[in-house]
C-alpha cells in the first residue's frame, strides 16, 4: 500500500496545551501566586481554574499548561515531603518507565 501523505518536519507537534489534574494538595497551597508555581514545575501555566481557589479546597486542582513533547512528561510534584501525582488529561500514550509521550508503559 503506497502512503498517500508524510509528514514533514514542520508538522510534527512538539508542544500542546493540556489540563492537569493535582490531587491532595495540602490545605493553604490554594492561591493563585503557589499553584502558578507549582504549575510552572510541569510546563507554562497557560490557564488556572478559578474554581479550585475557592470552591474545591482540600479536592484537587485543574490547571492547563503548555506539555513539550520533546522532554520527558513530569508525573509526580513534591509539596512539602508529600508526593503529589501529575494527571494528564487526554495523553494516554504515555511511558511511566521513560516520562515521554508516544508509546504506553503502564507501572
Amino acid at each position: 500500500m503506497v502512503e498517500d501523505f508524510a509528514f514533514m518536519d514542520r508538522d510534527v507537534v512538539t508542544e500542546v496545551v493540556n489540563s492537569i489534574l493535582l490531587s491532595g494538595l495540602p490545605k493553604g497551597y490554594y492561591s493563585d501566586c503557589l499553584l502558578r508555581a507549582i504549575g510552572q514545575t510541569i510546563g507554562p501555566v497557560v490557564k488556572l481554574d478559578v474554581h479550585t481557589v475557592s470552591a474545591h479546597q482540600g479536592r484537587f486542582v485543574w490547571l492547563a499548561v503548555c506539555v513539550d513533547f520533546r522532554k520527558p512528561l513530569v508525573s509526580k510534584v513534591k509539596i512539602n515531603r508529600r508526593m503529589l501525582h501529575v494527571e494528564y488529561e487526554s495523553l494516554q500514550n504515555v511511558c511511566f518507565k521513560c516520562g515521554r509521550y508516544g508509546h504506553g508503559l503502564n507501572i
